[in-house]
């Protein structure tokens, strides 16, 4: 007995060492790289939470050195994989003027609070479409700009749009952030003049 405990030890150590063990769970992630984009994405508006107030894309880019656009849809397990990563990014880019506004896609504003609640989630929230209907999803801004840039995966969540003011970069990600790719752009960013 106490021979097969020990070549279980063994069987599991030489896993963690080869990397078996810990590859597996990444294959759950959908990691995509930062892209940049053409500038000039089309104006949109998303509704503010209780849709009695709308919120324009082109005034948040307006008002903001750094501004990270994350679309979400609450039920899906890459936004949920991502949505923990998100204060991590404020608290570190905040100081260079670092802004994250949410837009939520294809869930009901019950699904959407339980999704903000779960993940303590401090950032301004927008909404675009409650629908999973085909038709809805086509119709959307998320849709529309994202297959314009080559993104063919059917919902497209999570969606990142990074608005840099300082350099008029524009910058994509189709799927969830790469932290080290992001630092690395955020990091070039010059801080904010006073």
């Amino acid at each position: 007995m106490e021979n097969a405990l020990y070549v279980v030890r063994i069987s599991v150590l030489a896993a963690l060492i080869s990397g078996s063990a810990v590859s597996a769970p990444l294959d759950d992630h959908e990691y995509a790289s930062v892209q940049k984009v053409a500038t000039g994405l089309p104006d949109a508006e998303f509704l503010a939470p209780g849709g009695k107030t709308t919120v324009k894309l082109s005034a948040l880019r307006d008002q903001n050195n750094l501004l990270l656009v994350s679309f979400f849809a609450p039920w899906c397990e890459n936004s949920n994989n991502e949505a923990s990563f998100l204060p991590l990014l404020n608290e570190r880019y905040r100081k260079k003027g670092l802004k994250i506004v949410l837009v939520s896609e294809y869930g009901s504003p019950d699904e959407v609070r339980k999704f903000v609640d779960k993940y303590k989630l401090p950032f301004p929230l927008l909404m675009e479409s409650w629908s999973k209907d085909s038709d809805v999803r086509q119709s959307t801004y998320h849709y529309r700009v994202r297959t314009k840039l080559g993104d063919t995966r059917k919902w497209g969540t999570p969606t990142n749009l990074l608005f840099v003011k300082p350099s008029n970069g524009t910058y994509a990600i189709f799927g969830e952030m790469i932290e080290r790719e992001l630092f690395t752009l955020l990091d070039s960013v010059p801080p904010i003049s006073k």
